[in-house]
């Protein structure tokens, strides 16, 4: 499988794709899956959609806390400019349901497609809610037992 991850730019415009929001439509929150790899996949896929402006480190932490390789590495680069822009625009997100599959798995390495629906509120809304549907693929390296992001790639909805 190949091992690719995202350049700063890209993770610096899925940060700023939850700052902005656009229009998505709203579902039911599924049940919570019993598969490892499918509730590390849904929780990442929260904390990735759910932060504050006014408390934007602790969202960065959380982010980090289920990250490995690559991808938090650049996450990490670009908290800084992430959290600028949410705290100038007032910016918050809230997963509102988070659905996942297993596309791929072995003892190592995985690949879940999450699947969020979130609203978001900034300056740019006027503080009103504006839904987003976002898909994304997710890949999970098994570091130590836990099920870390090693790498995301947003999908076409």
């Amino acid at each position: 499988m190949s091992r690719k991850t995202l350049s700063p730019r890209l993770i610096a415009g899925i940060g700023l794709t939850a700052l902005v929001g656009t229009g998505m439509s709203t579902g039911a929150a599924m049940a919570t899956p019993t598969d490892p790899i499918q509730l590390a996949g849904c929780d990442f896929g929260r904390q990735l959609s759910t932060y504050n402006f006014a408390d934007y480190d602790a969202y960065t932490q959380r982010v980090l806390d289920r990250s490995t390789g690559g991808f938090r590495d650049q996450f990490q680069r670009s908290s800084i400019v992430r959290r600028n822009q949410a705290e100038a625009t007032h910016s918050s997100s809230e997963a509102l349901s988070v659905e996942c599959s297993t596309d791929t798995s072995d003892a190592a390495h995985a690949q879940v497609i999450v699947s969020v629906d979130d609203t978001t509120r900034s300056d740019a809304t006027f503080g009103l809610p504006t839904s987003e549907h976002r898909v994304m693929r997710v890949y999970l390296d098994n570091v130590g037992g836990q099920w870390l992001t090693e790498r995301v790639d947003p999908m076409s909805n």
